[in-house]
């Protein structure tokens, strides 16, 4: 674990600036050619719903994102408080892989990182949010964190981390890289989401792009990175 926060956080120092490109800030690349194979078979990606994540992904995620990142013409995001935009104007509707996300997209109305952290849900009588105290929060400009408590239940964490703005989706526009994680304070439940956000205009809602699915569309571009050398 000590090992991948120090290359996140390098990783987050660089920066993903618009003309990066794998191999600068010092880096190297992590042995991630155990991805290969979920590149033919995503049932192969070595994470798993519901249990604690296998952490040794996530610096090979994190560098093939570095590594294929694109210039952008465009920026609709806070040019130093990226987070902002994100507890604002992702729409946790349509962030189905998240827990109790299934149940979201009954609400008429967008639900946001801010409405969560307000209350507002659970004076809506929102079901996942019947019996919760005010949660407990904290946004900065690069991450937040939200703690969550039931009636007879466990604390519950969701957290979310800055790590870079490139062009991802080939649109010209910036997108986000955020990893975000969903944490029970008992247990050993703890799941780490890489994700893409990204913006189709000013002030326009934001939507979220899972790793895996960015991945498997791009995994012509993908394969040469994870095994360099190999056909």
């Amino acid at each position: 674990m000590t090992v991948l926060l120090a290359f996140v956080a390098a990783l987050g120092a660089a920066c993903f600036a618009p003309d990066a490109r794998a191999g600068e800030a010092g880096l190297a690349p992590p042995d991630c050619r155990a991805l290969l194979p979920a590149l033919d078979d995503p049932y192969n990606f070595p994470d798993e719903e519901g249990a604690r994540t296998n952490w040794n992904y996530v610096p090979c995620v994190l560098w093939v994102f570095r590594a294929l990142a694109e210039p952008y013409r465009a920026d609709d995001f806070h040019p130093s408080a990226p987070m902002l935009d994100v507890w604002n104007r992702l729409d946790l509707r349509f962030v189905p892989w998240m827990p109790g996300g299934s149940h979201w997209g009954d609400l008429p109305e967008p639900v946001y990182l801010r409405d969560q952290a307000s209350g507002r849900l659970a004076v809506s009588g929102f079901p996942e949010e019947e019996g919760a105290e005010p949660p407990d929060y904290e946004l900065h400009p690069d991450h937040f964190d939200i703690a969550f408590k039931w009636d007879g239940r466990d604390r519950w964490y969701r957290l979310g981390y800055y790590r870079g703005r490139a062009d991802w989706t080939g649109d010209g526009r910036a997108d986000l890289l955020i990893v975000w994680e969903e944490d029970a304070a008992l247990g050993t439940y703890l799941s780490s989401y890489v994700m893409v956000i990204a913006a189709d205009g000013p002030g326009r809602a934001l939507r979220a792009i899972h790793y895996k699915d960015w991945l498997l569309a791009n995994a012509d571009r993908v394969r040469p990175l994870l095994a360099p050398g190999k056909e």
